[in-house]
């Protein structure tokens, strides 16, 4: 297990304002729902699955869109979904980068990323990203969306086990979702009871939602600001 000063997680809420984002929630989901047309089947791929029984989304979606051309984007993603393909869930992505998975490695660097069309919405939401003064710059921007208690498949951002320590931040809404960081040598399943929260992605982890109605997670790929990683006690650990 790859931990952050000796933890699973580090808590961020004393270190952001949740107050106001939770103040935020009505206009979220509203720009969630103006942009709902623009909602995809999540992933991983499938070399970073845990169990690797069923086939990844995302490779099996690549092969369907070169054999099936009587199916629009949108269909066929629920084509492949509904092929016994392993999805987590869906989301909504503000800011991306191109080139999956060659350039997730540089997720976290502005330069390397660009708006969606949904972006302009959520101007609200980037001011209070820029107001917590946690990151210098920040990529990657994105919602998660999970049915009542669904369990995401166990799974790490990278195929490799390395010493990369990516830095971003994981945040839940009113109606929470769950992280789970699953450490198969000591058989322990950590379920975190955090809003919001960083732990290093080289870990297995999975997700579940809130177990009576939808829900969704927010993660943002940066930069942190050492001042602000001081405060939270992180700055030695990304060598800031």
């Amino acid at each position: 297990m790859k931990l952050i000063n000796d933890q699973f997680y580090i808590n961020l809420e004393p270190h952001l304002d949740i107050k106001n984002f939770d103040n935020l929630h009505d206009d979220i989901i509203k720009s969630i729902s103006k942009n709902s047309k623009y909602l995809n089947v999540s992933y991983t791929g499938f070399n970073t699955l845990f169990d690797k029984s069923y086939p990844g989304y995302f490779e099996q979606l690549r092969s369907n869109q070169n054999k099936i051309k009587d199916l629009d984007n949108q269909q066929i993603q629920i084509y492949t979904k509904l092929s016994g393909t392993v999805t987590l869930g869906q989301h909504l992505i503000l800011r991306s980068h191109d080139n999956y998975p060659t350039s997730y490695f540089y997720k976290h660097l502005n330069k390397n990323c660009f708006n969606s069309e949904c972006h302009k919405d959520f101007d609200f939401l980037f001011r209070w990203i820029e107001d917590q003064k946690c990151f210098t710059e920040y990529g990657r921007v994105l919602f998660w969306f999970n049915e009542p208690g669904q369990v995401g498949a166990i799974h790490r951002d990278y195929e490799k086990d390395s010493d990369r320590k990516d830095m971003f931040i994981w945040l839940t809404g009113i109606f929470p979702k769950q992280m789970i960081i699953h450490d198969f040598q000591t058989k322990e399943k950590i379920v975190i009871p955090h809003r919001a929260i960083i732990f290093n992605n080289l870990n297995w982890h999975s997700s579940i939602g809130h177990e009576s109605v939808a829900s969704w997670s927010l993660r943002i790929d940066g930069v942190f600001n050492p001042i602000w990683a001081e405060k939270v006690g992180i700055r030695e650990y990304y060598n800031l």
